[in-house]
């Protein structure tokens, strides 16, 4: 995504809401965790329409990216109390309102990354995208592998690789703001925003996007863009619906369990009734701020 609000506003921070623990540059688009805490950006959601913000890693991985309620609670990381929807790099999981809801369809991210927070405000969905700075003449390296810890900024010759990741979140609310929290060592900064109108517009934009590193083609008649959006807005539909896009309010007993995706993934019978996924469950990620934080 290009520079912009990702929500027709300005892409700030909120020194009106940001916990006592985060510190904003004079710019008010980078932060910087001592603690546990959360910063809204200024500009709500625009309540129809897909919206995406870019955030980019600098510190540990002690830090969460996602959306939360206007009156979220601000002195503790985004997700740990009602109202937040919190991605955490450390673990690749999502917290919402206080609860772990596991990391199926997600993946780590870690300084150097480039993180999507991407809003349908139309369906009312959430999902993510990690992006990494690929250098030429390099393997790029896939969501949620192996990265050095020390990535250094961008340069030279080279470009971003992003990978949408599957899981989606349904049924958020309807008044919204970006928004980032962390604790002792996360930092992060706005690395860009962008609105579309549906989530094939979204697509197409991104597949438009490649025309930076060389990949786009010159025959491509415009007129073609009208029915490629039409046909990845029924694709972007059927897949709200595929098994694994479970709302989180859907996992079965405490919020650490973990919807085994063997059942779900085996062909359905005509006239069978679907399967019933397998729930196991291990120990829920330790939630931030509970442990002293592990060495970078």
């Amino acid at each position: 995504p290009g520079s912009g609000g990702g929500g027709g506003g300005e892409a700030l921070f909120d020194a009106a809401r940001c916990g006592a623990a985060a510190t904003l540059d004079a710019s008010r688009t980078n932060v910087e965790f001592s603690g546990m805490a959360t910063v809204l950006m200024t500009t709500p959601i625009p309540s129809e329409g897909v919206h995406v913000m870019e955030f980019e890693v600098h510190g540990r991985d002690q830090c969460l990216v996602g959306v939360a309620a206007p009156d979220v609670d601000v002195e503790t990381y985004l997700g740990n109390k009602r109202g937040g929807y919190g991605f955490f790099a450390a673990e690749g999981t999502l917290k919402v309102d206080g609860d772990w809801k596991g990391g199926h369809g997600l993946a780590k991210f870690k300084r150097g990354d480039r993180v999507g927070v991407h809003v349908d405000m139309s369906r009312r969905t959430l999902h993510f995208s990690v992006s990494r700075w690929v250098a030429e003449s390099t393997t790029p390296t896939p969501a949620g592998g192996e990265a050095s810890a020390t990535t250094p900024p961008p340069s030279g010759a080279g470009a971003w690789r992003s990978t949408v990741l599957e899981r989606i979140v349904e049924g958020l609310p309807s008044l919204l703001h970006f928004a980032v929290g962390g604790a002792a060592g996360g930092e992060l900064s706005i690395a860009g925003g962008s609105t579309s109108a549906s989530s094939g517009e979204e697509r197409v934009a991104a597949a438009d996007a490649l025309a930076d590193g060389g990949y786009d083609n010159p025959n491509w008649p415009e007129e073609l863009d009208t029915h490629l959006v039409a046909f990845l807005n029924e694709k972007a539909s059927e897949r709200r619906k595929h098994p694994r896009n479970i709302r989180s309010s859907a996992l079965v007993g405490d919020s650490a369990n973990v919807i085994s995706m063997a059942a779900l993934e085996s062909p359905l019978l005509p006239n069978s009734s679907p399967p019933t996924p397998a729930v196991s469950t291990p120990g829920a990620p330790p939630a931030l701020g509970e442990e002293p934080a592990a060495t970078a």
